[in-house]
């Protein structure tokens, strides 16, 4: 987990958070989602007995909080947690590349803004900002290998003169030779986050077997035999 925090007071602050899920929620006059006491039990700093069970989640993060926890992490300046007290998470939208490099942020990954607001007596005093992380940065490594994985080149059709489906004649030289339309570059993309990795396929050389063990390696495509051609 990356934590940035700059708070002070009431004033927005900003805190950085990696987590995995996304809440989708919006603020109202009222939270739409509130992590909040319920019951008729106490709970204070001193340890006190705790009747009624308070519990709050934090986008993005599997476990659960007490919320007495969450208060004093979000909403401390807001003074001592009290019974009833609320801690709300809204999504904002999501966190655009110039923000992604300016906090220093995976690119490959997907972050989106949340706002925190601390209710009190039905009032919304404390906000706080954090980025959650969507979807976790890969090395660029593995976007490359998704998008050749994708790159699948069509089987060239081989083409030779005299024709494969006559007798060759000894001393006569065999023209091997592939489409030119076959000989051209092919490429794939893949995306995450704000990063795209593009690879690009390009033919260099055509082995060919020729049924007597023997193998000849041509760098293009060859060129088509045509009447008059010379033999080299």
């Amino acid at each position: 987990m990356r934590v940035r925090t700059n708070r002070s007071g009431p004033t927005n602050g900003l805190i950085l958070a990696a987590a995995v899920l996304v809440l989708s929620t919006l603020i109202s006059a009222r939270p739409a989602l509130a992590d909040h006491c319920s019951g008729d039990g106490q709970i204070d700093d001193r340890g006190g007995d705790v009747v009624g069970e308070c519990h709050g989640i934090v986008p993005g993060e599997p476990e659960t909080y007490t919320m007495n926890e969450l208060w004093d992490y979000y909403c401390a300046d807001a003074g001592p947690f009290r019974e009833g007290d609320e801690v709300g998470f809204y999504e904002v939208g999501p966190v655009e590349p110039d923000e992604i490099e300016l906090f220093g942020l995976d690119p490959t990954g997907v972050y989106v803004w949340y706002d925190v607001i601390c209710w009190r007596d039905g009032r919304g005093d404390i906000e706080v900002q954090i980025i959650v992380e969507v979807t976790p940065g890969v090395p660029p490594e593995v976007i490359r290998d998704i998008a050749a994985a994708r790159l699948e080149p069509p089987p060239p059709v081989p083409a030779t003169s005299p024709p494969l489906a006559n007798e060759t004649f000894v001393q006569v030289p065999t023209w091997l030779w592939l489409d030119p339309g076959y000989w051209s570059p092919l490429e794939a993309s893949e995306t995450r986050g704000a990063v795209t990795v593009t690879v690009l396929a390009t033919p260099t050389r055509a082995t060919w077997a020729m049924g007597d063990g023997r193998e000849t390696t041509c760098f293009g495509p060859g060129v088509a035999w045509t009447q008059g051609a010379a033999e080299d």
